[in-house]
């Protein structure tokens, strides 16, 4: 068994990661190739993602598969992260939203888009956290859902009255919330599909990451509403206060940039 075999075995059966997460492993370590790297090496694996056209971003991901991969080895050698540039998130207005509130589709997934975009609107859920919500979980009575984060962890998020009555219309007997015909749930692809041709019917501007806007949307309007950084990051499901404080940081970026002085 290679060391990159073995690397994944105990990530799979003794820190009980995600197949997803699994799968990432396996894509760095394809583009760092050797099993134990020198510092030649590794700089030479991240010339290889950028000649292939790889963001700045992206590399770092790779990194950070590839530098735990290194700390298992007990190697002291590691990857430096790369600068990556600021950028605000594209959202959605709350015009937007409106607009999808008031959308009255014919169709079965219509009416599934419908509710998949007031449900992210509504809670700043990951997309994959919302098409595996069941029936099961969710709590109509206290206005609570059962999600299951990134580890299989769960938490529970609230959510608002109209929301609560869009939910109630729907068909809760399936087993799946976002499901389709034959049961099952639906696949993001789908999602992606079916929201684009909202948007296009209602007019309304398709940011790049379509699908993610609306927990950008959420995470923003909640920072301009003052929400205490922790309560944000519980909510949002961050494990750590790194990627909520970018939040932060461009929440309170936007609030100066629309502040009106008094004082001449």
């Amino acid at each position: 068994m290679s060391k990159h075999e073995e690397f994944l075995k105990e990530r799979k059966y003794l820190k009980n990661v995600s197949q997803r997460t699994i799968e990432w492993h396996e894509q760095s370590l394809a583009w760092l190739g050797v099993e134990e790297p020198t510092e030649v090496d590794l700089k030479r694996v991240v010339l290889r993602m950028r000649e292939a056209g790889l963001k700045a971003s992206s590399c770092n991901s790779r990194a950070g598969s590839i530098n735990a991969y290194l700390a298992w080895l007990g190697s002291e050698l590691r990857i430096q992260k790369m600068k990556v540039e600021e950028f605000l998130p594209e959202t959605f207005s709350a015009d937007d939203i409106s607009e999808f509130a008031r959308w009255k589709p014919e169709t079965k997934s219509g009416h599934r888009a419908r509710l998949l975009v007031l449900t992210l609107a509504d809670t700043g859920l990951r997309l994959s956290e919302a098409l595996n919500l069941r029936w099961q979980d969710v709590d109509l009575d206290n206005c609570l859902l059962t999600v299951v984060r990134k580890g299989r962890k769960e938490r529970k998020v609230p959510f608002s009255i109209e929301l609560r009555r869009v939910l109630y219309k729907r068909n809760a007997s399936a087993r799946f919330v976002f499901g389709t015909a034959t049961g099952t749930k639906i696949s993001p692809r789908n999602s992606l599909r079916d929201v684009s041709k909202a948007c296009q019917q209602l007019n309304i501007r398709r940011p790049r990451r379509l699908l993610h806007a609306f927990r950008h949307s959420w995470a923003s309007n909640a920072v301009r509403q003052g929400m205490n950084p922790f309560v944000l990051q519980r909510l949002l499901g961050h494990s750590t206060m790194a990627m909520t404080n970018k939040y932060v940081s461009l929440g309170t970026n936007d609030l100066q940039k629309g502040h009106i002085s008094l004082l001449g």
